[in-house]
C-alpha cells in the first residue's frame, strides 16, 4: 500500500502542478517545436527580409541576358540584311550594266572593246566599297577583269559560282583569299564576293563577279543594330518598370502571408497549452480527488477487516465503490467533452440537447431553443458545441445561476449561438480569475475561424455569450 499511496501522491501532485503552471509538457513540446522549426526556418526568412532586392536583382540579370540576346540577333539580323542588300547591288549592276554592255568583240578578246568596258567599269562600278569585277564564260575563262593580269586566264568555277550559274539566282559569299583566282584580292583583306548569272550577246550564260569590301557589310550592319538597339533597350527597360511594382506587391504578400502563418502557430501552440492546462485541472479537481479519496477509504476498509470490524469496512468499500463510480462518470463526462460521439452522426441540435440535459439538475433549469440547421462543416459544429459546453461549465461552477436558455439558430450567412443565464454575472473589464481558460479558448478558436464571439455581463445581471460563425 506505501508504493501505491506515493504513486496516488505524485499524480495528484503532478495534475496540480500542470494546473498551476500550464500544460508543460505538451506547450513545451510545440514550443520545441516552434524553435526548432524556427532555426530551420532562419535561412529561409533571412532571404524573405529583402525579396524584393533579391528578386531585383535576378530581374536585372535575366533583363540583361535578354538584352544581351536582344543585340546579339538584331546584329546577326542587321548583317544578313547588310549581305542581302549587297547582293541587290551587285545583281543590279550586272543586269542594268553589265550585261547590255557586253559584245562579241569583249568576248573575243578585243583590246578596243576591253578598254571601252574598263572604262565602264571604272566609272561606274567601282568605288571604295566594290574593288574588283570579273566576268566569266561557263569554261573558267576570266574574260574581263579591272585587273588586266586575269584577263584571259581560265581558272575554272569554284562550286559556289557554278551554283550560281546552274540556280539563275545571284548569290554571295565571303572570299576565300586562298584560291589562285583571288590571288590579286589579297591585299584588300576581308571580302565579300557576289555572283550574277547574265547572259552574253548571243544568250551563252556568263558569270559577273564583284568583290565588296566586308567593311561595308560590317558598317551598315553596325548601322541596322543601333537602329534596333533603342527599341531592345527600350521594351527592356518598359518591362522591367513594369514588373518592379509587382516584385513589390508580391513582396508583400509573402511576408504578410509569413507574419500570418507564424501568428496562426502561436495561437495553436496557445490554445493546446491552455486546452490542456483545462483538462489537467478537470483531472485534478474530479477524477484524482476521488481516486485519492477511494485510495484511503479502502486503506482504512482494510485497517477495519484486520480488527475485526466488517461491518465498517463494508460501508467503506461501499463508499469506495460509490466514489470510483462517480469518477467513471467524470472521465466520460470529460471523453464526451472534447469530442462527442453523436455531433457527427446526429447533427449539432441532437449534441447540445444531450449536453443539455446532462447538464441541467434540480438547482439549474437549461431551456434549449433549436432551430432546423443545414449542413454544417466539422469545425463549425466543434466550436458551437464547445462555446455550448464552456458556457454551461462556467455557469454551473461560477454563477450561480438558476435559469439558462440555449439558442441554436440560423440566418442568411452564419450560424448564431447565444447562452443567456441569470446568474451573478462579472466584469468583463477584469482579467479572468487564474485558471478561468476557456473563454480565452473559444476566443483563439474563434479567431482562427474568422468567427465573431461576444461575451456580454456585468456583476448582478447575468451572462450573455454570442457566437456567429460561418457555416
Amino acid at each position: 500500500m506505501g508504493r501505491e499511496n506515493k504513486a496516488e501522491i505524485a499524480a495528484t501532485a503532478w495534475c496540480a502542478d500542470r494546473c498551476r503552471g500550464g500544460a508543460h509538457m505538451t506547450s513545451r513540446g510545440l514550443k520545441s517545436q516552434f524553435a526548432d522549426r524556427g532555426r530551420r526556418a532562419s535561412p529561409s526568412r533571412e532571404g524573405t527580409r529583402y525579396p524584393f532586392v533579391y528578386f531585383a536583382i535576378a530581374g536585372l540579370v535575366s533583363l540583361a541576358v535578354v538584352a544581351g540576346g536582344g543585340a546579339m540577333a538584331s546584329r546577326r539580323v542587321g548583317t544578313e540584311m547588310a549581305i542581302n542588300e549587297v547582293r541587290h547591288l551587285g545583281d543590279t549592276l550586272s543586269r542594268s550594266l553589265a550585261q547590255p554592255n557586253i559584245g562579241e568583240p569583249l568576248l573575243e578578246g578585243d583590246g578596243a572593246a576591253i578598254a571601252d568596258f574598263d572604262d565602264l567599269v571604272r566609272n561606274r562600278f567601282l568605288s571604295e566599297d566594290l574593288i574588283r569585277v570579273k566576268l566569266w564564260d561557263v569554261d573558267g575563262n576570266i574574260v574581263y577583269s579591272d585587273e588586266p593580269r586575269l584577263i584571259g586566264r581560265t581558272f575554272g568555277l569554284e562550286d559556289s559560282e557554278a551554283a550560281a550559274l546552274r540556280s539563275g539566282e545571284t548569290l554571295a559569299a565571303t572570299t576565300d583569299l586562298d584560291e589562285p583566282s583571288n590571288t590579286y584580292e589579297a591585299g584588300f583583306g576581308h571580302l565579300l564576293e557576289v555572283y550574277s548569272p547574265i547572259q552574253g550577246p548571243n544568250g551563252e550564260p556568263m558569270l559577273f563577279e564583284a568583290y565588296f569590301r566586308y567593311e561595308a557589310v560590317s558598317d551598315h550592319s553596325s548601322q541596322m543594330w543601333k537602329a534596333f538597339l533603342p527599341i531592345i533597350l527600350g521594351t527592356v527597360l518598359v518591362l522591367g518598370l513594369i514588373q518592379l511594382p509587382l516584385a513589390w506587391r508580391l513582396t508583400r504578400r509573402l511576408l504578410r502571408n509569413r507574419d500570418e502563418r507564424e501568428q496562426l502557430l502561436r495561437h495553436a501552440i496557445e490554445a493546446a497549452n491552455l486546452e490542456d492546462r483545462r483538462i489537467a485541472c478537470d483531472l485534478h479537481d474530479e477524477v484524482l480527488q476521488n481516486l485519492s479519496s477511494s485510495s484511503f477509504t479502502l486503506i482504512a476498509a482494510d485497517l477495519s477487516i484486520e480488527k475485526g470490524d466488517s461491518d465498517r469496512a463494508r460501508a467503506l468499500v461501499a463508499e469506495a465503490a460509490e466514489h470510483i463510480s462517480d469518477t467513471v462518470v467524470a472521465l466520460r463526462a470529460l471523453v464526451v467533452d472534447l469530442y462527442p460521439p453523436n455531433l457527427r452522426e446526429e447533427g449539432l441540435e441532437h449534441a447540445v440537447a444531450d449536453l443539455v440535459t446532462a447538464s441541467s439538475n434540480d438547482n439549474l433549469t437549461i431551456a434549449l431553443e433549436a432551430a432546423p440547421l443545414g449542413n454544417l462543416s466539422l469545425d463549425t459544429e466543434l466550436l458551437a458545441y464547445r462555446t455550448v459546453r464552456e458556457s454551461l461549465r462556467n455557469v454551473m461552477k461560477h454563477s450561480g445561476a438558476q435559469n439558462v436558455v440555449v439558442t441554436l439558430s440560423e440566418d442568411s450567412d452564419s450560424i448564431v449561438v447565444e447562452i443567456i443565464d441569470d446568474g451573478k454575472g462579472f466584469a468583463t473589464n477584469q482579467p479572468a480569475p487564474k485558471g478561468h481558460v476557456g473563454l480565452r479558448l473559444l476566443s483563439d478558436l474563434s479567431a482562427e475561424l474568422n468567427a465573431k464571439l461576444e461575451v456580454e455581463s456585468a456583476p448582478g445581471n447575468g451572462t450573455k455569450v454570442r457566437l456567429e460563425v460561418a457555416p
